[in-house]
């Protein structure tokens, strides 16, 4: 079992560039997801997984309004997706809870992360609702 403790979360922050721990790099899918779109399309699947970055619409999590600039980034991507006819199966969160709310509340451990949670969800619902096939909570 791993746990995450504040020992792992410090080391974790210092290391800028040793390999892709803790997942600081990746596909960049943030600047190529026009693009990812239209390959999906090319291909012919006509559903697209994929999770909501909390942290992207609530920096820390217990914020009481989300990030405008989040809000328009998942604006594109519903949109586009829906206009490529592809279905949304949407992971409401893929382990990725802020660290703010991990260093700050305990993450889970604390029941507060519940109205959290339930803030970050309704903002899902409210905003893209009209677009999501699937949930996955």
């Amino acid at each position: 079992m791993r746990l995450l403790t504040q020992d792992i979360i410090d080391e974790a922050k210092k290391c800028e560039r040793i390999g892709h721990y803790p997942f600081r790099h990746g596909s960049d899918g943030y600047h190529h997801i026009d693009e990812d779109i239209a390959l999906l399309k090319e291909l012919g699947i006509d559903i697209y997984r994929f999770s909501i970055s909390w942290a992207r619409l609530y920096p820390h999590g217990d914020e009481e309004t989300p990030n405008e600039e989040g809000i328009k980034f998942y604006d594109h991507i519903f949109k586009e997706v829906h206009k490529a006819g592809m279905r949304i199966f949407l992971t409401m969160n893929h382990y990725a809870v802020p660290l703010y709310l991990v260093e700050h509340y305990g993450g889970w451990t604390n029941r507060k992360l519940i109205e959290f949670y339930e803030r970050f969800a309704t903002v899902l619902f409210e905003n893209w609702g009209e677009y999501i096939d699937y949930f996955l909570p």
